[in-house]
């Protein structure tokens, strides 16, 4: 059975990147401004991950782990932080 899901592009990922604010990071203590400096080759493997997930029907779990914590000062709201190629895959 063929996938109906069209491949993402170099370009998607780039404008991803590109239009993320830099936020907490994540686990991984990456931020998304480390992301905007990547070479473009390591953006395109980047992007054949994302096509091998979609392919695989599966998400690498380390792209998806966050933490929640409070949100300071108030101890009745919370957040949760995910690792910055987990939030680029929400917005693919």
């Amino acid at each position: 059975m063929a996938s109906a899901l069209q491949p993402i592009t170099v370009v998607e990922v780039t404008e991803a990147i590109r239009s993320s604010k830099d936020v907490s990071p994540g686990a991984d203590c990456i931020k998304f401004d480390d992301y905007k400096h990547l070479p473009d080759n390591t953006i395109a493997e980047l992007t054949d991950i994302y096509n091998n997930s979609l392919h695989c029907g599966k998400v690498p779990e380390v792209s998806i782990d966050a933490f929640i914590g409070p949100v300071y000062p108030s101890q009745l709201r919370t957040t949760n932080v995910l690792r910055a190629t987990g939030s680029l895959w929400c917005r693919m």
